[in-house]
Parts: C-alpha cells; structure tokens; sequence
C-alpha cells in the first residue's frame, strides 16, 4: 500500500508541532497541527481577528551545497522551533505593549532571513555556526542590506529565463516609462527568499532591484542596523539548548555606528509649514467640513434605504441618487475642488476627485488639529483601539468653552485619562462624531454582527460603484508613502500646499508644530489670522495643569469644573507635559538663537534686549578677533543662555528674562520684588524693560487689543471707576504703538 504524501506531511507537521509545544509557555502564542503560529493581538479592536496567524511553511531555505533544493523550514524541525522559540522571548521581555504583535512579526521575518543567510552558508544548525559568519553578516548589512546579505541579484541571474521572467510584470507608466512590478509571491517561491517587500522599478528588473524599506544605493543607518542586530542576538537569548551558544553582536550599538554610514540631520518642519497645515486645517473644520458631513449623512442615509437591494443594484441607484443629489450640487462651488464621483475606480479619471477624496482630507484635518493642540502621539489618536472614540469628548462648560477627552497614555500609564482641550479641537471631534453617526447607521442596516461598543473615530466605509458600500471598515492612517491607507494624507497635503514642497511629514511631528505654534502664534502672519479668525487658540488647554503662577488663575477657574484632584492622574498628566517641555525647550533654543543673529545681522528688532545684546556684541568684539558676526553670535548665544535668558511670546512682544536671576531690572516684578508678575505685563509697561524684545509683526496685535479696549469702553458708563481703568490703559496702549511705530520708521530710515 503506497503512502498518501499529503498524510504523511500532515503527521510530519503534527509530530513537529508536538515537539514545538513542548517548550512553550507563554499564554498569548500557541501552534496547531499545520504549524501555523498564532500570537494574541493585544491591539486588536473587538471586531477583528484577535490574533495573528503566520504558517511555518511560508519560510522558505534555498538550496545550498547539502541541499541542492528549495525547502520550507517545516521540513527541519529543530529551525522551526528556533523560530517560535525566538518569537515567545521577545514576548516575554515586551510585556503588555500594544505594538508587541508588528515587533514581533518583524523579528519573525528578520530571523527568517537571518536562517536564510545561515543556510546559505551551510549552516543547517546553530552547532555549526561561528561568530565570523555573523561578522560577514554584519558588513553585508552595511553595505547593502539584505539583498547584498542573500545575494538576490545573482540568485536572480542564477535562473533560467523562463523562470526569471514569471518574477515580474511589466506596465507602461503615465509618463511612458515601462515600470517592473515584481511578483512578491512567486520571487519567494522561485528564489526561496524570505524577503517580502520589492518595489516596482522604472530600470531593468534584475540590476534595479531594490526592497521597498531599503536599496543598494543607500546603505543602511546606525540605528536601524543596531536594532537588527539586536534582533538577531535573540537566537543567543533562547539558551544554547536550541539557539547559540555566544552571543553575535556583544555590543551592537557600537558596530553599528562604526559599520552603518553617518546618521543624516532629519530636516524639522518649519514654522511656515505647520502655519500652512493648522491653517489648512481650520478651513477644513469650519468652511468644508460641515457640507462634508452633509453629504455623507445623505449618502448613508440613501445606503439604509436601499439596504434591501443586492449590492450590485444597490450600487447603481447609489451612482444615480449622488449625481443628482441638490447637495451635492450646492457645495460644487464651496469645496477646494468638485467631487464628482462617490469613490475612486479603474475609469476614474486621472486628478478627479470623488467624496472619499473629501472624506480623508477632513478627517486628516482633524488628525491635524487634535494632534498639534494637544501634542499627543500618534496612536492616542488614530489608532483603531487606543485611539479617539465616539464619546470620548465630554463637554464641561460651554459657556467657558472647556472640554474634555480622555486620552489613552501609551507611554505610561496605558489607561485613559482625562485631558482638558481647546474648543478647535472640541470641534474636530465633533465634525468625526458625525461622519462615525452616519457610517454607523450602515453598520446597523448591513453588517450587523460587526457591531462595536467601541466606535473609533478614524475609521470609514468606502461608498462601490458596484458593491454599494465596502465590507470592511478602512482604518485611517496619516502618511504619505507607500500603498492603500499609507497615503492617507496626502490628498490634504497636495491641497495645502499647492505647487510648493510637501514637507517631510510624519505622525510624530505633531508636538514640534505645537511648539512652533506656541512661540510663533503672535508673529507669524498666517497664525496671527487664524488666530483673529477663531478669536483665539489656546494652546495653554493641555498645559493647564501646570502650577505657572502667572495662570494660576485660569487654572484655578478650570479647577473648579474639572476633578483634577487624584495624585496618580496629576502625575500622568505632570508627565505629559514633561514630554512636550522637551520639544518646547529644542524650539526655544532655536528661536533664541535666530533672534539674536537677528539683532545682529541689522534686522528689525525693538526693545531693551536689542540694545543689551549690541552691547554685548561690542563688549564681546573688542575683547576676542572675530571674522563675521554670526562667529560672534554664537558666543554670545551661550552667554546669554548660561544666564537663563530665553525666549517667552506675549502679544506685544517676546519676554527674554527666562529663568534669570537677574530681574531687578525688569518693569513687571512682583509686589515682593522676588519674582516676575508677567500678569502685569502689556505693551506700556515693557516698552522700557531691558528684557523685551519686539517687532513690527507685533504691531497688529497691539493695534487689535487697542480695538478691543475702546470696543469695552462703549459698554461702560463714562465716568465710573471701570470707565476710567479702561481709558487709561487704552491711552497706553495708544502711546506705547506710537512709539513702537516711529521707532520702526527710524529703523527702516537708518
């Protein structure tokens, strides 16, 4: 009687699966009788799959001289329990940290690899392995990353023809150039590769090959090749029972500076650019939004009452009610551009526009917004289960315009906690509670048994011109590389910036905006109108918590409608603020060193801290040979810093007192004369303080809070103490912007 091969393979796969479990103990990973590996997904929102599932049989050893064919590493029992064995200690030391399952996944692929490159080594077990054989890895790394390390290229030439070209398809791109799609499964197949992500390449296929997370031509940087080093050190960490028995890179963070090329200055986002997208995103929030909101409430509505049709149908009477919907129709002129179709399709002209194009660039305005006001990371937002969900907006008091959202700590303290926020962030929050209300009632009509308790906000169904309204749920993502969701951003930052650069964006970026947009909201002309044009952003909402004396009051106000009195809360929050303190200090020193170059160079600056400066300079010039000024600048930036001043934005112009302990000479000190009572602080009474500084942005906002003082005045009675306190410092005000303004006509005349 002949064996059956496909029973033979099933018990061979049982009897491995066996001998895997017998040395696993964590709770959260297990193996079936397919050797296919499951790993709790602690990040999982409830209507997904609760784990991920990866097939042992899906790592391929290519041939070598032992074995002259390609074969699964399920064929070797003792690599593939290498491999769980690899994924249960990173388990172990992650803890309880939602990214475990991506991490985990990637050390899987990475050590799939790493046995790849052994195996072509002949290698085919740890006890032949020798430290020059991770050396030789290590530098193939450096030099060109894993394609160099497998040597893919001549695999690759290594084939037959027929068989090098079922690796790839060929298409003529927009711009006539034949672009070279690889197939990711067959190069894995025919190679017996483990590498996964190929980029489509405009070059010929074999000698432009490159992976979509690195290339021959750029070699890989000291931090990512320290943690791919640290990854491969696991194969140590397992015991020399199964594993190594020395460890491959004692010092990986060290070989890895030496080997990688220098790290590369990462260009910070500027104050112009994150002006341009808070901009960007209060247009989105305040004009667009709402007739957003209007038309998917339509649609969604039209979906629930067609919800009887089959999707095919329901799809065609959807196409015809959007085309001739009135609202639709209203808003063609209001919007950015014309939505002309419900979605994107294969006949989708090129450029057009359709409501998901709408649908992503309000929600990335909101992501915008909630991120840069609040400084929160990124999965405090967006993500599918820690993230924003319907709910989570408390309204305190509306009259005071004080909110609440209980933001999820991913750092720390991993619950949520409330945080007190600003009325623009209240206001995107709303905007997605609407689009989430409408795309709910879809929920209810189709797909009933992927009801949530928890609805998260960043997330929407896509509306088919053939199926109706997708499946399933897309997951919003802010990025603007790569495929599906990744580009997520980029229809909103195509809009904001039009035909200029597109900044290097990522989702961490969101606290250095705050930052800029705390010590440039009073001078920068794009935050200057945004700010008249909302009556105010206030960027103190996530700071609030902060003992500062000169806003003691408001915290005070705010205290009595928010319960802000458990130790543990107050020290999450404290720690919050320590986080954005960071970022704050980075642009301070920035903004402090520009102003005193400023100064410098001759550019407009008034006030008592241009003169200190100049005098410094000449003190400074006389006493040391300088060749330029910016050579004198920056001494003189570190002597000024070693006396505690920095930078403070007010409305007429920057406090650069800082944390000096020199204040004698400053207009604004306390009753008690031991500290600064910036309270008392307004364009009159620092117009003679050495420590103020200004210029002539700071103009409009004098003259605006002038407007404001004699709008006050026509409510009072003339005559009464009030009356009187106003007039009085609306005459300062007036005195101290005539000042201001020949001083700057002198300047300009010099």
């Amino acid at each position: 009687m002949k064996n059956n091969p496909k029973e033979t393979q099933k018990n061979e796969f049982a009897t491995t699966a066996e001998y895997i479990r017998k040395d696993l103990w964590h709770s959260d990973i297990s193996i079936d009788d397919q050797l296919r590996l499951r790993i709790r997904r602690l990040e999982a929102a409830e209507e997904e799959s609760q784990f991920w599932t990866f097939n042992l049989s899906d790592v391929f050893l290519p041939a070598n001289s032992i074995y002259p064919s390609i074969r699964p590493i399920s064929d070797f029992p003792e690599l593939s329990k290498v491999l769980v064995l690899c994924a249960q200690r990173y388990l172990e030391t992650a803890g309880q940290s939602k990214s475990r399952t991506t991490r985990v996944r990637g050390i899987i692929y990475l050590l799939s690899m790493a046995l790849e490159y052994l195996w072509i080594q002949d290698v085919t077990k740890f006890a032949d392995a020798r430290p020059y054989h991770f050396e030789n890895l290590v530098k193939s790394l450096a030099s060109g990353g894993w394609l160099v390390a497998l040597n893919i290229q001549e695999r690759i030439h290594a084939l037959a023809s027929h068989e090098r070209s079922m690796l790839f398809e060929t298409q003529e791109s927009v711009i006539g150039k034949h672009v070279f799609t690889y197939r990711q499964t067959e190069i894995r197949k025919i190679l017996g590769t483990n590498i996964r992500n190929f980029r489509s390449v405009t070059a010929e296929p074999v000698t432009a090959l490159e992976e979509r997370d690195g290339s021959l031509q750029n070699v890989w940087g000291a931090s990512r090749l320290n943690a791919v080093l640290s990854y491969i050190n696991i194969f140590y960490d397992i015991g020399a029972d199964w594993g190594l028995s020395f460890p491959p890179y004692i010092d990986s963070n060290k070989l890895a500076k030496k080997l990688a090329r220098p790290p590369s200055r990462t260009k910070n986002i500027n104050v112009g650019a994150a002006s341009i997208m808070l901009k960007s995103s209060a247009s989105w929030i305040y004009e667009y939004g709402p007739l957003i909101a209007d038309l998917i409430e339509e649609v969604s509505k039209e979906v629930v009452e067609c919800r009887m049709l089959t999707r095919k149908y329901m799809g065609k009477r959807l196409r015809s009610f959007f085309e001739t919907l009135p609202t639709r129709l209203r808003v063609v002129g209001a919007l950015p551009f014309p939505i002309e179709y419900l979605d994107f399709g294969r006949r989708t002209k090129e450029r057009s526009h359709s409501l998901r194009t709408a649908v992503l660039c309000l929600i990335t305005a909101c992501y915008v917004t909630i991120a840069t006001m609040n400084g929160r990371r990124k999965d405090e937002i967006g993500h599918r289960k820690f993230g924003l969900r319907r709910g989570d907006l408390k309204v305190i008091s509306e009259e005071l315009e004080l909110y609440q959202i209980d933001f999820y700590i991913e750092k720390t303290y991993q619950e949520r906690i409330p945080f007190y926020v600003n009325k623009i962030t209240a206001d995107a929050v709303r905007l997605l509670e609407r689009l989430e209300d409408a795309f709910y009632q879809i929920d209810v009509a189709l797909f009933k048994k992927d009801l949530s308790k928890n609805r998260p906000l960043f997330c929407y169904r896509r509306f088919s011109l053939s199926k109706g309204v997708g499946e399933r749920k897309q997951w919003y993502a802010f990025s603007t590389s790569g495929k599906g969701n990744e580009e997520d951003a980029m229809p909103y930052l195509r809009l904001a910036f039009g035909d200029g650069d597109i900044p290097a964006v990522s989702s961490h970026m969101f606290r250095r905006i705050y930052a800029l947009i705390f010590y440039y909201q009073y001078e920068n002309a794009d935050l200057q109108a945004l700010m008249y044009q909302l009556g105010h952003f206030d960027l103190a909402s996530t700071m609030i918590y902060i003992t500062d004396p000169s806003s003691r009051p408001e915290s005070e106000q705010i205290s009595e409608c928010l319960d802000i009195s458990s130790t543990e809360i107050q020290k999450v929050r404290q720690a919050h603020v320590d986080d954005l303190n960071e970022e704050l200090a980075i642009v301070r020193d920035e903004k402090f060193e520009h102003e005193v170059f400023a100064i410098l160079n001759g550019e407009t600056r008034l006030g008592g801290y241009e003169r200190f400066v100049r005098r410094v300079h000449l003190k400074l010039a006389t006493a040391v040979e300088i060749n330029s000024e910016r050579e004198t600048g920056t001494p003189i930036v570190g002597i000024l810093k070693q006396r505690g001043h920095f930078p403070r934005p007010m409305r007429h112009g920057q406090c650069m007192a800082g944390s000096t302990l020199s204040i004698k000479s400053a207009r604004c000190l306390s009753s008690d004369k031991l500290d600064l009572d910036r309270s008392r602080a307004n364009a009159h009474t620092c117009g003679t303080c050495m420590f103020h500084l200004t210029s002539e942005p700071y103009l409009s906002n004098i003259d605006a809070d002038l407007r404001e003082i004699e709008h006050e005045m026509e409510n009072l009675d003339i005559g009464s103490l009030m009356f009187e306190q106003k007039r009085n410092e609306r005459d300062n005000v007036r005195e101290a912007l005539s000042l201001l303004r020949g001083r700057i006509h002198e300047k300009k005349n010099i």
